[in-house]
Parts: structure tokens; C-alpha cells; sequence
């Protein structure tokens, strides 16, 4: 199947399926704000101090807990960290959007190769997979 051919081959989203993603998000903006004045102690803390000493001194120095972790996510905070310099706004608001945008994109993903075959278990996946957005909220504390 065509790249272009997996979106067009696939049934639309029902309004059951649309009030969930809908459900989803707002219950996600909703953590969000939570957290945001309230900040969790996980340890997201300590990859967004990785993410600015890998901005500062290059993705190979010892950066901050570098035995205990990979580079690899840090390096991501550390691009969110650039790009929510450029747009100006806050790192942990463009971080939890562009997670958002991940998670919904990859709910649709999976939602499209499903419906083809088996629609009413691609809308049981969203409407399941929309209810989990919660696990977003855990965003790194600038």
C-alpha cells in the first residue's frame, strides 16, 4: 500500500471516535495545568538538566548523570529548548505539545492501518488509547 493510498483507503473517524481524541487532549491540557503548579518529582528534573548542559557544552561531554542515562532524549529536550527560544514561549508548553502532537499522530497511525481490515476495533483503540493521554503530564521542570 502507498503512503498516499493508507489515508484514502481508510473509513473516517466517527463522532464517538472525534469526542474521545476531543476528551483526550482537554483532559491532557487539564494535567498539564495541574503539573505545571505542581511540579512532579520523577526524574524528568535531571533530563532537563542533561538537555541544557548538552546545549552548552556538545552532545559528547559529561553532562549531568550521563552514567545513569543516554543521550538520546536529552538531545530531543535539548532542540525543544532551542525551538521554544525561537517561538518564545515556555520549554515545558512547547515540549507537552509536540508529545501531544506524537501521541494523537500515532493514535491516528494505528487507528488507519486497523480500519481498514476491522473498524470497530480501530475505534475501540482510539477511544482507549485517547483516555491515556494523561501520561504527558509528566513533562521535564525548566
Amino acid at each position: 500500500m502507498r503512503f498516499h493510498r493508507f489515508f484514502t483507503d481508510q473509513p473516517p473517524l466517527s463522532r464517538i471516535e472525534w469526542f474521545f481524541v476531543f476528551l483526550g487532549v482537554a483532559i491532557a491540557h487539564g494535567f498539564f495545568l495541574h503539573i505545571w503548579f505542581f511540579p512532579s518529582s520523577y526524574d524528568a528534573f535531571a533530563y532537563a538538566q542533561a538537555a541544557r548542559e548538552i546545549i552548552a557544552d556538545g552532545l559528547f561531554a559529561k553532562v549531568a548523570y550521563s552514567d545513569l542515562r543516554t543521550y538520546g532524549y536529552p538531545l530531543i529536550l535539548g532542540v525543544v529548548y532551542r525551538l521554544s527560544d525561537f517561538v518564545h514561549l515556555p520549554f515545558q508548553l512547547v515540549l507537552f505539545e509536540l508529545q501531544l502532537l506524537l501521541f494523537v499522530g500515532s493514535v491516528f497511525w494505528v487507528r488507519g492501518a486497523i480500519a481498514v481490515r476491522h473498524p470497530l476495533a480501530a475505534a475501540i483503540g482510539v477511544c482507549g488509547s485517547s483516555a491515556t493521554t494523561t501520561s504527558l503530564s509528566t513533562f521535564p521542570i525548566a
